[in-house]
């Protein structure tokens, strides 16, 4: 057999082996799995592409690049990648350096290990449990139409919960608001809002601080108010219990009778009239002085004495006013002296402007009121004289 002929065998050889192990190889592959395929050996590696499914029953190792590209045409129910571990194990597993970081588990949990970057959207239709920090990010642009995180329980649960040790301590229930189970919220400086007693609502603050409403009004019930509510205005529908002092610096107007501590009671039924009910009297207010002054505004209604002077003293009234009232009791045995402002006169003890009165024995009284022009003795005891003629 010449060259040739021997050629011509080799090659009749060849092409029968290359047909049995096709033909063994169909065999074996599924044979609802269409496919065409080319390659290419060269001399510095292998380059290889099918066009169509590729089922892989054992393992499959790329040692370089892989690339696997969807159907042309989406959706068309044909996935670009099945994996099927048929029950025995992780579908899909992602090693580095023979450590696993990334796998599909059996039954289709995934677990990861490393922080995890989603530039797009992401679902889950099941659970997600997160063993480290979770962070969103907020959305690039702020204040477009795209949330940094959206949770929706498409109505049968609730949106979001937070646990501890599986106890849940705040829930986001569906349809809305927040609960907070157990706890108190913290704010920035420490303040607190809890609810340790069941349907009260207690806020801590320091003690120089408080509740501040910035703008708008305070409502307590439901009712409508009489007056005008216009800004920084409070309303209370029920009972206001103040444990403490109570300071007004505008008009006060009450709509109802005032009841004291010991049930006596003012009431203003007539219109005009202020009724007192109960046992009533009034405690003077008694001032000792020592030294000549002058009767402030405030002190309207106060009884002054001299109880402790050494010597003589003198009272200068202040300028007259309609309504000011106070009296002057000469308890130990000094002379007091009382004067009126510059220009006003005490009518009835003196018989002239700027004259002054003064007492002629131990325990003479007298009590002065104000029309505005000058002042009236509305009552006296022992002998007061002007001092000036």
């Amino acid at each position: 057999m010449d060259r040739t002929q021997k050629r011509r065998t080799a090659l009749v050889v060849g092409g029968i082996v290359i047909a049995l192990i096709v033909a063994i190889a169909g065999l074996l592959l599924p044979q609802d799995v269409p496919f065409e395929e080319s390659g290419e050996v060269g001399a510095l590696g292998v380059r290889w592409g099918r066009v169509g499914n590729l089922r892989v029953e054992h393992h499959l190792r790329v040692e370089e690049d892989a690339v696997i590209s969807g159907p042309t045409a989406l959706p068309t129910g044909t996935p670009a990648l099945v994996v099927d571990n048929a029950g025995l194990g992780a579908a899909i597993e992602v090693r580095d350096a023979g450590t696993r970081v990334w796998a599909v588990n059996d039954g289709g949990a995934v677990a990861q290990t490393g922080d995890q970057a989603i530039t797009g959207d992401m679902s889950i239709t099941g659970d997600m449990s997160v063993t480290g920090a979770g962070k969103v990010a907020a959305a690039t642009a702020v204040a477009t139409a795209t949330p940094a995180f959206v949770v929706d329980s498409s109505g049968v649960s609730n949106l979001f919960e937070v646990r501890d040790a599986a106890t849940p301590v705040a829930v986001f229930p569906n349809g809305g608001g927040m609960d907070l189970q157990v706890g108190v919220i913290t704010m920035a400086n420490d303040e607190t809002i809890s609810n340790a007693t069941n349907g009260y609502i207690t806020m801590t603050v320091g003690a120089s601080e408080g509740l501040v409403v910035s703008t708008g009004n305070l409502f307590v019930g439901d009712g409508v108010a009489d007056s005008t509510i216009n800004g920084e205005d409070a309303y209370v529908e029920g009972l206001l219990e103040v444990d403490g002092a109570v300071r007004f610096d505008s008009t006060t107007e009450l709509n109802g009778d005032i009841t004291l501590e010991n049930d006596e009671v003012l009431e203003n039924g007539t219109d005009g009239v202020v009724t007192v009910s109960g046992e009533w009297g009034f405690k003077q207010y008694l001032i000792d002085q020592t030294a000549s002054f002058t009767p402030t505004v405030a002190q309207s209604g106060a009884w002054f004495t001299n109880d402790g002077a050494s010597g003589a003293i003198t009272v200068t009234l202040p300028s007259a006013a309609e309504g000011l009232v106070y009296g002057f009791l000469v308890q130990d045995n000094q002379t007091v002296y009382i004067a009126p402002a510059s220009g006003e006169q005490i009518l009835s003890e003196t018989n002239a402007a700027d004259d002054h009165i003064g007492n002629g024995a131990q325990y003479d009284a007298i009590l002065l009121v104000s029309d505005g022009a000058g002042w009236l003795p509305l009552s006296t005891t022992g002998t007061w004289t002007d001092q000036d003629g």
